[in-house]
């Protein structure tokens, strides 16, 4: 199974049993929460969106930035949600610790966790049952994102990511 199969699916079992795939907008604050992850605001360099990180024997905790727009803090949310149900999903051995750093510019960093957290975090804000709907229906990048409460270049990233443009 690819990367962004496997995390589209993940989302999907996320939504379903820690929100509603019908409820929108997602609010990744509040599935971290329900997952045990402690989510803090913190002054961090600009260019670092944020990061999870998980001590041996302790909780995750996800840092998002507080410099940047709301809909880039969800987003980074559902990125690092993504991290941790990936370790947590396909562990790997005696690995009980662990981080994840989100940089704006990827360039050089990025690898298959980070498109997977990518593929997670689309899916998870933007459920594709709603998401191919609104498609359908015409709705312009900015009506979508408007309804998802995210960035019209999250959907557009989105909708290519689901073959809905190139």
């Amino acid at each position: 199974m690819l990367a962004k199969d496997a995390a589209r699916r993940d989302a999907a079992e996320v939504l379903e049993k820690y929100w509603s795939p019908d409820k929108v907008p997602v609010d990744p604050v509040a599935i971290a929460m329900k997952l045990g992850i402690d989510v803090w605001i913190a002054d961090l360099p600009f260019e670092q969106s944020g990061y999870i990180v998980k001590h041996a024997s302790g909780d995750a905790q996800i840092f998002l930035n507080r410099e940047h727009a709301p809909t880039r803090r969800a987003f980074t949310c559902a990125h690092e949600i993504g991290h941790y149900w990936e370790r947590k999903t396909v562990p790997v051995p005696a690995d009980d610790e662990y981080s994840f750093v989100d940089y704006r510019d990827t360039s050089g960093r990025y690898n298959l966790h980070e498109l997977y957290a990518d593929e997670f975090a689309g899916a998870l804000l933007m459920p594709s049952s709603r998401f191919d709907q609104l498609h359908d229906w015409g709705a312009s990048d900015t009506a979508i994102a408007d309804i998802f409460e995210v960035s019209p270049s999250a959907v557009d990233r989105r909708a290519r990511s689901l073959g809905l443009r190139r």
